[in-house]
């Protein structure tokens, strides 16, 4: 499991895509930190755990926000 410091603005489906290519996945961030699910913006100084998803488990994915 890593650890990540969130930053002000931070968003789950956001960071989901950064460690893990795909935005989807949000939901194993939220599994892992269930004290921090009522933040759709996460404030920042926040440590939350990142669980590790290996990548033959997930395929990459457009964010929402790149699909035309």
């Amino acid at each position: 499991m890593k650890e990540y410091i969130t930053k002000d603005g931070d968003r789950w489906d956001l960071l989901a895509y950064e460690f893990y290519k795909n935005p989807y996945l949000y939901t194993v961030l939220l599994e892992a930190n269930p004290e921090l699910r009522h933040y759709s913006f996460l404030p920042g100084g926040k440590k939350i755990k990142v669980p590790v998803v290996y990548i033959d488990e997930t395929s990459e994915v457009s964010p929402p926000w790149q699909k035309d």
